[in-house]
Parts: structure tokens; sequence; C-alpha cells
């Protein structure tokens, strides 16, 4: 969601917001950002993005691996499975049945 350049009244001609600006910005839980000098404000994540992000795998293509959080029991997670390419490892998860994703060829 982008916001807007200032415009000055007088000449009709627009500016670009500064440092100076970005500090007047309300804080609202949302995220403002200033991005060649506009004003770009970033929804907040809906409580279904919320809810999905916590099945996902955390990508770790440094190490050429994955580590897969878990939820336990509602705000608790179990500690990560990690697996890694080095090991010949394959990726599955009861939340998507006769997936398997071979690590190996992920990161080649």
């Amino acid at each position: 969601m982008t916001g807007h350049q200032h415009t000055d009244e007088a000449g009709g001609s627009q500016r670009r917001l500064t440092y100076a600006d970005f500090r007047k910005f309300p804080n609202d839980g949302q995220r403002h950002e200033l991005i060649n000098g506009e004003h770009a404000v970033t929804p907040s994540p809906i409580f279904r993005h919320q809810e999905l992000s916590v099945r996902l795998v955390i990508v770790d293509p440094d190490n050429d691996g994955i580590s897969v959080y878990r939820v336990e029991e509602p705000g608790r997670f179990r500690v990560p499975e990690t697996v890694a390419a080095a090991n010949a490892d394959t990726l599955t998860t009861p939340l998507l049945p006769g997936f398997a994703l071979d690590l190996k060829k992920l990161f080649r």
C-alpha cells in the first residue's frame, strides 16, 4: 500500500519526504517506510498469515539446510528438526501427504 508525496499547495510541485517527515508518521502499529522520498505503508499480517507462518520451514542457503519448527501445543514449539543436503536428507511433512523434497537437488 503506497502513501503519497507532499504537495506544495502554492506551486503545485511535489517534494520528496525526508527523515524529519518520517519521524512525524503515526505510531499506529503499521510499518511505515520512506522509499525514494515516498511514504509507503505495509499492512500488518492477517491472522491467517500468522497461523500459516508457524507451519513453514526456515531455509538456510548458506548451510544447504532447512529447519522445521512444529507447534507442540499453542504457543510452544518443539526443538526444530533440521534436514541438510550434506546428509542426503529429504524433507517431508504431514501437512502435505506424499510431498518429498530432495535437498541435494534443491541446493545444487
